[in-house]
């Protein structure tokens, strides 16, 4: 198992060394094609489709269209998600939404909190009204948080902790980078029940 997570964090760290995955400016950039030429991305290809990570794609906005103010203050938000070939596996909904994190949120690359109307369940995760967008800005390797739940889980048996999907996030229509998506802490049945 642990070889399956080194093996994929070096796929993805490759898949973003290529060129035109990160334009998020909408510029058109050369991509390798097997001939080994290079061709143009066509202008209407969607950010969706230029990143190419076979990672799910989160699309969260602020209603206002301004960042989350602090991590007191529940704004009005919009989330809507992707699958990895971009089928729409969570259609546009309405929910509540504040920064997350102490010292993290002052970091360039914040957390968020979002909290829905109804309980869902969520990329392969337990029904919920609340899940977490953790940014990992210090943890170069992606892999930090991901891998702490994993050994809690299979190696330490834990009854339960965190589950998370590492996502990209477009914010208020701009792209974000990579983030975990996952469960937030709290107590229920569903979570830690006590």
């Amino acid at each position: 198992v642990l070889a399956g997570i080194f093996a994929s964090f070096v796929l993805f760290s490759m898949a973003c060394k290529n060129p035109g995955i990160n334009d998020t400016q909408g510029n058109n950039q050369k991509v390798d094609d097997d001939s080994g030429g290079g061709e143009q991305l066509p202008p209407e290809k969607s950010e969706f489709e230029k990143l190419q990570t076979g990672l799910p794609t989160v699309y969260f906005s602020v209603a206002s269209g301004n960042r989350l103010k602090d991590t007191k203050t529940w704004e009005k938000a919009y989330l809507k998600i992707l699958d990895a070939d971009g089928t729409e596996i969570f259609a546009e909904t309405e929910i509540s939404a504040k920064g997350r994190g102490n010292s993290s949120w002052e970091m360039e690359k914040q957390c968020f909190s979002l909290k829905l109307g109804e309980k869902v369940k969520l990329l392969d995760m337990k029904k919920n009204k609340r899940w977490v967008l953790v940014a990992n800005h210090s943890d170069k390797s992606l892999l930090r948080n991901d891998y702490a739940s994993y050994l809690g889980t299979e190696i330490f048996n834990s009854e339960w902790n965190p589950s998370f999907k590492s996502v990209n996030l477009f914010y208020n229509g701009e792209y974000w980078g990579t983030y975990l998506f996952g469960e937030q802490i709290k107590i229920n049945s569903n979570r830690v029940d006590i």
